[in-house]
């Protein structure tokens, strides 16, 4: 549900030349002098086309995919990326149908890298794509992905008034944090976090902090010594992860696993306009930087 909030794009093991099933991205036209000095330098010997898929649930995300697209295939005549839809809502289980009906892409915004890199489904960087990133994360010391952007950050946005007009103070600690939690849930007057949950993956935000905190910190190797045997998802560890997680989920909203994360966002809005709610469980996450709170 966590592991695959990096968004990291993928070469896959596919042919290269296999035609798309879905529309092709609309290509913008460039000068004639930037095509034929792409031409010149082609990477390719024959006109090749290749499937791409990402996670387009954000409709910002996605204009800034297909526009990335659109100048690329505008500065590449020979190549043709072409977009098929993805499933922005459930997208590691899309990944999989696309795998088990043998329709895997050539490339994509990957999730559970690992477990398609032991199926061999998947093909290791170059070289030369490794270098035009300043960080990328190996595999078993083989570097399959490459993060689509740097440094997001998780956070929870809280209503300043409220606290103001209540003597609260912002927590440094994952203790404080719960502490607040219970001191506005006692106070009667709102559900301490807003969450929408119906989406899936919105909660897999919060159990990454929690699976961080709990986990990693003090194991960092916890999922290579599962695959080994030497540990389970009995661990104490994890176990309190999957504890801690429940308890936050405790101070949201009533309806909060239905509630869809656009709806969220309204539910956010009318709420502060009221000054009658206090944290809204929004985060951008980043695999590789997760703070405590």
């Amino acid at each position: 549900m966590a592991a695959g909030m990096t968004a990291v794009m993928l070469a896959g093991c596919g042919s290269s030349a296999s035609s798309a099933a879905e529309s092709t991205a609309p290509v913008e036209s460039t000068s004639a002098a930037a095509s034929t000095e792409a031409a010149a330098e082609s990477v390719v010997s024959a006109p090749t086309a290749l499937s791409f898929v990402f996670a387009d649930g954000d409709d910002t995300f996605k204009t800034q995919m297909n526009k990335i697209v659109d100048d690329f295939n505008a500065a590449n005549p020979d190549i043709t990326i072409t977009i098929e839809p993805g499933d922005g809502g459930s997208y590691s289980e899309f990944l999989k149908t696309k795998d088990s009906v043998g329709e895997f892409p050539d490339m994509m915004e990957m999730r559970d890298t690992a477990m398609y890199v032991r199926a061999g489904k998947v093909a290791p960087l170059s070289d030369d794509v490794k270098a035009l990133f300043t960080s990328t994360v190996d595999f078993d010391g083989v570097t399959y992905t490459a993060p689509f952007s740097g440094a997001n950050t998780m956070g929870i946005m809280y209503n300043k008034k409220y606290f103001a007009d209540n003597g609260l103070e912002i927590p440094k600690t994952w203790d404080e944090f719960i502490t607040l939690c219970q001191t506005i849930k006692d106070k009667g007057d709102m559900s301490p976090l807003v969450v929408g949950g119906s989406d899936v993956w919105h909660i897999g935000f919060l159990y990454d902090l929690c699976y961080a905190n709990d986990v990693l910190e003090s194991d960092p190797d916890f999922i290579e010594e599962c695959y080994k045997g030497e540990k389970d998802f009995s661990d104490a560890n994890y176990q309190k992860a999957v504890t801690d997680l429940a308890e936050v989920l405790s101070f949201a909203q009533d309806g909060w696993a239905s509630t869809p994360r656009c709806t969220d966002h309204h539910l956010l809005r009318q709420r502060y306009v009221r000054d009658d709610v206090l944290r809204h469980a929004h985060v951008q996450p980043d695999q590789r930087c997760r703070p405590r709170l």
